[in-house]
């Protein structure tokens, strides 16, 4: 069991975010999920090691608003490798794919259009994972990692996404009791038949 809670503020103003029709919605990002997860490694050999993963959860979001709500299930199945290519150095790579399926959400339309006929969201993702992690000294360890995802939903693939992310992060004992991270993240995001603020005029998002 999970709770997470989110204030959703208006980021002009810094206020609770309240719908057009003055409806208080500041909680629509909090929810409470049940679910399952599971993590199994096994060591092939000194250099090698292979693992799986895998999710179910059901996420039950708060209902500030009548239709269009968040409640989903998400499942996750993954596996990965982790090769040592010395005594400091580790390569790892990853495959997994996900599915959120949405119990009350709406897919868009091909023009962009959030209407209660059209049939209930289905995301399906497929993540492709590279890593390398090297120990510079007792003290210093950095990570480089490479990620694409590709996101497809259910129904016209109005809201289809492709994300390619490359993130470095460095790590420093200063002493016993003090540690320095460093952390940079670049990331690119397309979405190749959206449109910006679902408006045709406003061009592709």
């Amino acid at each position: 069991m999970r709770s997470h809670d989110k204030v959703y503020v208006d980021r002009d103003k810094g206020y609770p975010k309240t719908s057009a029709a003055g409806v208080d919605v500041s909680n629509r990002y909090t929810y409470k999920s049940f679910g399952i997860e599971g993590d199994y490694e096994r060591k092939l050999s000194r250099r090698n090691s292979v693992g799986v993963k895998a999710v179910l959860e059901s996420l039950d979001y708060e209902d500030p608003v009548v239709w269009n709500q968040y409640d989903h299930t998400y499942l996750m199945l993954g596996t990965y490798l982790e090769h040592r290519l010395s005594s400091k150095t580790n390569l790892s790579a990853g495959v997994s794919t996900e599915l959120r399926d949405y119990s009350e959400r709406h897919a868009y339309s091909a023009d962009g259009r959030l209407l209660a006929s059209n049939p209930l969201l289905t995301y399906k993702y497929m993540i492709y994972e590279l890593g390398l992690r090297h120990r510079f000294s007792a003290n210093t360890v950095s990570y480089i990692d490479y990620e694409f995802l590709h996101r497809s939903d259910s129904h016209v693939g109005y809201n289809d996404m492709d994300q390619s992310s490359f993130k470095v992060r460095v790590i420093h004992d200063l002493d016993d009791r003090m540690r320095l991270r460093v952390r940079v993240r670049l990331f690119d995001r397309d979405y190749p038949n959206a449109f910006n603020f679902e408006e045709p005029a406003q061009g592709i998002k």
